[in-house]
């Protein structure tokens, strides 16, 4: 009982010291944005080739942002294309941008039936980035769910 207790009191600072943290910090969060990426090859193989990309992400707030993990699939014209991880833990400090390194590996086998789709949708394709920032909160974890829709078109036939 007297356990209980003090694990009730305790949570109740917790939760009472957030909500006073969050309002100093100047109220409702905001989502952190990328504003730059570059990508490079990586390691290519007849089945796969894995590209490494380097996001740089902003911090709008007045606190730091903890993440553990961030993983996503990949679909072009809703073909399965691969998927990708960043592989450590990010702290974006408050106000400040973060350089995040991400792996996506591409199964080389579907980029035959994502061109044949490219072609008979006029040489367009949806591209669709969909995945998970892991946040460990650490009373819990926590996933945020993101998804990134691009449309690019080519001209490649009418040249």
């Amino acid at each position: 009982m007297r356990k209980s207790l003090v694990t009730g009191l305790v949570l109740c600072v917790v939760m009472v010291g957030a909500a006073a943290y969050f309002l100093l910090a100047g109220g409702q969060p905001q989502n952190p944005q990328i504003t730059e990426m570059t990508h490079s090859w990586g390691r290519v193989t007849i089945q796969s080739t894995e590209i490494l990309t380097k996001a740089t992400a902003h911090n709008p707030n007045n606190f730091p942002i903890y993440f553990t993990k961030v993983e996503y699939t990949i679909y072009m014209n809703d073909i399965l294309m691969g998927q990708g991880s960043s592989e450590e833990d990010v702290i974006i400090r408050a106000n400040s941008d973060k350089t995040i390194d991400l792996t996506t590996v591409i199964d080389n086998t579907k980029l035959a039936e994502w061109w044949v789709s490219h072609i008979k949708n006029g040489e367009k394709t949806t591209f669709k980035l969909d995945g998970y920032i892991h946040f460990d909160l650490k009373l819990t974890t926590f996933k945020y769910h993101f998804e990134v829709t691009q449309e690019f078109e080519t001209d490649i036939l009418g040249a």
